[in-house]
C-alpha cells in the first residue's frame, strides 16, 4: 500500500473524528448549560430560604460568569458549523480520487473494516442525510442552550441585586435629607440612570435591526459588563433609604414621608428596569450567537427595523388616596394612577386562581383605599407589607370584587401592543426569564428586605426575595 495514500487517508479519517468530536461537544456543552441553570435554580431557592446572602452573592456572581462561559462557547460552535459543508465537499472530492481511492480501501482492509461505507458516504442522499443531521443537532443546541444560558445569567444578576440589597440591610447605614436641594440632586441622579438605561435599550434595537451578529454578540457582552456596574451602587442605595423611610414611619416623620418614599419607589423602579434590561441584553447577546440565516434572529431583526421604540403601556390620570377617599364618585370607572403603602396585604386562592388584596395607605396617615390584583400572588413577587406601590388600577365605586370601593389593578394587554412597539415587543420576548409586568398587572413597587427566618410557608407575604423564593424555574419549551 503506498505511504502516501496511507497517510492520506489517515489525515481523512482523523478529519472525519473531528467533524464527530464537534457533534459530541455541542451534545455536552448543551446538557452542560442545562445542568448550570438547575443546579443554581435550586440552589438559589434554598440559600434564599436560610437568608445566606453572601453565599447567594458569590452563587449569583459565579452564574453570570457561566452564563458568559456558555454564550462564548456557543459562538465558537457557531462560527465552526459554517466550515462544516466545505469540510464535508472536501472530504467527498477526496475519496472520489482514484489513486486515494485504492489507498484507502487497501487502508480499511488492512484495518478489517468494511470498503464499501465509502460508497454509502460517498451517495448525495446519504451526504444530505450527514449534512441535514449536523444543521439539526447545532440548531437544538443553539436554541436549548442559548435560552438556558440566558436563564442562568439573568437569575444571576437579580439574584445578585437581591443578595446586595439584603447585605446592605444588615448593616448600620444613614441616609438623611437636610435640604431640598438635596432631594432635587438625589432625583436627578436617579433620572440619569434611568436615561442611560433607556439608552441601553435604544442600543439594543440598533444593534438587533442594523449589525451582524458577531457586532451584536461583541456589543451585548460589553454592556452586560456596564450592567454589572449597577450592583455596585442600586441595591446599597435602595436599602439605606429603605432604613431611613422606616425610621421616618416608627418616630412618626409626616413630613419626610412623602419624599423618602418617592426616592425609595423611584429605587425600585429603577431595580425592575435594570433587571428587564439585564435579561434584553443577555438575550440580545443569545442572538448574537446565531448565522445570519437564522430565522430567530431573521425575525428580531425585522421588528427591531420596522418597530418604533416607544411603549404603548397605558397610564391612568394622577389622583391621590385622598381624593378616592373623599371624592370616589369622581373618579369612578376611570383609570387612574396613585401611589402609597402598602398594609395589610392578604392572598387567596380559588382553585388556581390567585387574588391579592391590600390597602393601600396615603401619606397623610388618615385616609386609605383597598386595592386588588386577580390572577395574581404579589406577594410572591417581593410587594409585601410597607412597600411603597404605584399603581394603575380602575377606581370602582360598586364592584363585583368587592361589597365596597375598590382599586382594581389595571392588566396590560402585551400580545396586543408588541406588534407597534418595539419597546413592548422586547418586553414580551424575555418574558420566559423576567416579567416586568406580573401576569400583565401595571405597577411597580419599592424594594423590601427578607423579615422572615427559616423555611418559608407556601402563602407567606413577608418575603421581600419572594421573585426568587417562589419563581417558575425556567423550562424550554423549544424554539429561540
Amino acid at each position: 500500500m503506498p505511504s502516501v495514500a496511507t497517510a492520506n487517508a489517515q489525515g481523512t479519517k482523523n478529519k472525519s473524528n473531528a467533524v464527530i468530536r464537534r457533534l459530541l461537544r455541542l451534545a455536552q456543552v448543551e446538557s452542560q448549560a442545562v445542568l448550570y441553570y438547575l443546579d443554581m435554580d435550586v440552589q438559589v431557592k434554598a440559600l434564599t430560604n436560610g437568608e445566606s446572602w453572601a453565599e447567594l452573592e458569590a452563587l449569583a456572581k459565579q452564574g453570570r460568569g457561566n452564563a458568559l462561559t456558555t454564550l462564548a462557547r456557543l459562538k465558537g460552535m457557531g462560527k465552526m458549523d459554517l466550515l462544516f459543508p466545505a469540510e464535508m465537499a472536501d472530504y467527498r472530492k477526496t475519496f472520489s480520487d482514484p489513486a486515494f481511492r485504492q489507498g484507502l480501501e487497501a487502508y480499511m482492509t488492512e484495518a478489517g473494516e468494511d470498503i464499501t461505507a465509502i460508497d454509502r458516504y460517498l451517495d448525495k442522499s446519504n451526504f444530505n442525510k450527514v449534512s441535514k443531521f449536523r444543521k439539526t443537532m447545532t440548531n437544538n443546541a443553539l436554541g436549548k442552550q442559548g435560552a438556558y444560558a440566558v436563564a442562568t445569567g439573568f437569575l444571576g444578576y437579580w439574584a445578585g441585586f437581591i443578595a446586595e440589597f439584603n447585605l446592605a440591610c444588615q448593616k448600620d447605614g444613614f441616609f438623611y435629607l437636610y435640604t431640598e436641594d438635596e432631594y432635587e440632586a438625589i432625583m436627578d441622579f436617579l433620572s440619569g440612570k434611568s436615561l442611560a438605561l433607556e439608552s441601553i435599550l435604544s442600543r439594543c434595537k440598533e444593534l438587533l435591526a442594523e449589525h451582524t451578529s458577531d457586532e451584536i454578540y461583541e456589543e451585548s457582552i460589553a454592556i452586560l459588563l456596564e450592567l454589572e456596574e449597577q450592583l455596585v451602587w442600586l441595591p446599597t442605595m435602595a436599602a439605606r433609604v429603605y432604613q431611613a423611610l422606616d425610621r421616618a414611619m416608627q418616630a412618626q416623620q409626616s413630613e419626610l414621608l412623602p419624599v423618602l418614599a418617592d426616592i425609595d419607589l423611584r429605587l425600585g423602579a429603577l431595580a425592575r428596569r435594570w433587571a428587564l434590561v439585564s435579561a434584553v441584553v443577555l438575550y440580545a447577546a443569545y442572538m448574537g450567537t446565531l448565522p445570519e440565516d437564522d430565522k430567530a434572529l431573521k425575525d428580531i431583526r425585522k421588528n427591531s427595523q420596522k418597530l418604533p421604540m416607544e411603549s404603548l403601556i397605558p397610564y391612568g390620570e394622577t389622583v391621590t388616596v385622598q381624593e378616592l377617599a373623599e371624592r370616589g364618585w369622581a373618579n369612578h370607572s376611570k383609570l387612574v394612577q396613585v401611589t402609597g403603602f402598602v398594609r395589610n396585604i392578604s392572598v387567596s386562592r380559588a382553585g388556581s386562581v390567585y387574588r391579592t388584596e391590600f390597602s393601600l395607605a396615603g401619606f397623610d396617615g388618615v385616609h386609605q383605599v383597598q386595592a386588588i390584583a386577580v390572577y395574581e400572588n404579589l406577594a410572591h413577587q417581593g410587594m409585601i407589607g410597607d412597600s411603597v406601590v404605584k399603581l394603575n388600577a380602575i377606581w370602582e365605586m360598586q364592584s363585583k370584587l368587592a361589597k365596597y370601593p375598590i382599586l382594581k389593578i389595571n392588566r396590560v394587554t402585551l400580545s396586543t401592543y408588541k406588534k407597534a412597539s418595539w419597546t413592548d415587543y422586547i418586553t414580551t420576548v424575555v418574558r420566559p426569564w423576567f416579567d416586568l409586568y406580573p401576569n400583565s398587572h401595571n405597577l411597580i413597587w419599592s424594594v423590601r428586605p427578607e423579615v422572615k427566618e427559616g423555611e418559608l410557608a407556601d402563602e407567606s407575604v413577608k418575603t421581600g426575595a419572594g421573585e426568587i423564593a417562589f419563581g417558575k424555574s425556567f423550562v424550554y419549551k423549544g424554539g429561540k
